[in-house]
């Protein structure tokens, strides 16, 4: 693996766990085991790995979300199968609440980017994901997984979606705020109740 990949690798880690402001370019040699010369060959400072980070953890979540919806046709499974990953997650100590959101948080109340462009970057690759996040469950949504007899407006779908990410993004900080697994299993059952909500209004 080349430097630039362990750099990266290193990243994905720590930002994660410990989080971006509390990572420093000495962890990331630390953790990756790349010489310092090595790692100013691929990047300046700490905002471009940060940047790289947010990208890749765009892409990663996306295909995630993608993957779940093409397995499963019917809404209830993806929501046993959402739930079920995500308490698998937190038994292996791997769910640290959303890395979108820690990151987020963090880089708009510190100075945590050399420069504004960099934030404006890093703000506009988080904003893209919370969209990527909304197209993937509308596109499923119109597929009609809940069983209507008559599809869902437009309006309605895209309400479906937002409430499916505030679902989402609230049970998973829960969980890591309070460590109890019982969010998640709300998270998996809040779901269900939502899908029978938008299947039986008119």
């Amino acid at each position: 693996m080349k430097a630039r990949e362990k750099i990266l690798q290193a990243a994905d880690k720590l930002f994660y766990e410990r989080g971006f402001a509390n990572t420093g370019v000495a962890d990331l040699l630390e953790e990756s085991g790349v010489h310092k010369a090595s790692f100013y060959k691929y990047f300046r400072e700490k905002g471009e790995v940060g940047l790289e980070y947010i990208r890749k953890r765009r892409e990663l979540n996306a295909s995630q979300f993608k993957s779940l919806v093409t397995l499963y046709a019917e809404f209830e499974k993806v929501a046993d199968a959402w739930g079920l990953a995500l308490k698998r997650e937190a038994k292996k100590q791997r769910l640290w609440g959303c890395p979108f959101a820690v990151f987020s948080n963090q880089i708009r109340s510190s100075q945590l980017f050399s420069d504004k462009d960099q934030l404006t970057h890093a703000e506009g690759e988080i904003e893209e994901t919370v969209h990527d996040w909304e197209e993937i469950f509308a596109s499923y949504l119109r597929t009609n997984p809940i069983k209507r007899k008559s599809n869902l407006s437009e309006k309605q779908i895209r309400s479906f979606a937002k409430k499916i990410l505030i679902l989402y993004e609230g049970s998973i900080q829960l969980y890591f705020m309070t460590g109890k697994e019982e969010y998640l299993e709300e998270f998996r059952s809040s779901l269900l109740f939502l899908g029978e909500f938008y299947r039986t209004i008119p």
